[in-house]
């Protein structure tokens, strides 16, 4: 698993800390290691080569507009998160999800 965030380094460092995830992401992308933030599709295609997948093959959670434009750029499959937006202004997205307490890894195949 990898994250690609639009995040500063200071946050993504601070939210580890406090939630303990690191041990699950193989790869941390933030806006700093690519050319084009969201919307363009780079930081999600950059999260998919060091992953070593075909962006076909990849799902991207996502609860902001740049980043589902930035998803569906890159091709990927979309589970939008509806925490700050409606399912209306996150369309098109493959699937919906108020929060991530109810999903299992069994739901997205």
């Amino acid at each position: 698993m990898a994250l690609a965030t639009s995040a500063p380094p200071k946050n993504v460092a601070l939210v580890f800390k406090k939630t303990k995830l690191k041990k699950y992401f193989k790869f941390v992308i933030d806006a700093t290691g690519v050319k084009h933030g969201k919307p363009a599709p780079d930081i999600f295609l950059k999260a998919a080569k060091k992953l070593g997948a075909k962006p076909q093959n990849c799902v991207v959670f996502e609860d902001a507009l740049n980043g589902v434009t930035a998803a569906r750029r890159a091709k990927m499959k979309l589970v939008a998160v509806t925490t700050t937006y409606t399912k209306n202004q996150l369309a098109p997205a493959n699937w919906f999800i108020k929060d991530f307490s109810k999903i299992k890894l069994n739901d997205l195949h």
